[in-house]
């Protein structure tokens, strides 16, 4: 048995470099695991926003984009009527 509990298939000395791929293997395999687990955990943990909210901050930003849009519309219409004007003097 090899100290991390791999089995030697074969004995030759040109061999162990398998052991020690399994053992990097399993030792990434149980990083990701790890990893996983932390990530529920923490998912466990949050704080999720109400349907209210979710509603009431949605509401907010599609009006404060229309708000944008309006803004900038204008914005570009006089700027294309000033540069019309400019250009026809």
């Amino acid at each position: 048995m090899y100290p991390g509990g791999i089995v030697y298939i074969l004995k030759a000395p040109c061999w162990p470099f398998l052991n020690t791929l399994l053992y990097r293997m399993r030792k990434l395999l149980r990083r990701i695991q790890q990893y996983f687990i932390g990530s529920y955990q923490e998912l466990k943990l949050v704080v999720w926003p109400t349907r209210q909210q979710v509603i009431r901050d949605t509401i907010l930003v599609v009006v404060f984009s229309i708000a944008v849009a309006i803004f900038l519309g204008i914005l570009d219409i006089s700027f294309n009527f000033g540069l019309e004007r400019i250009l026809l003097l």
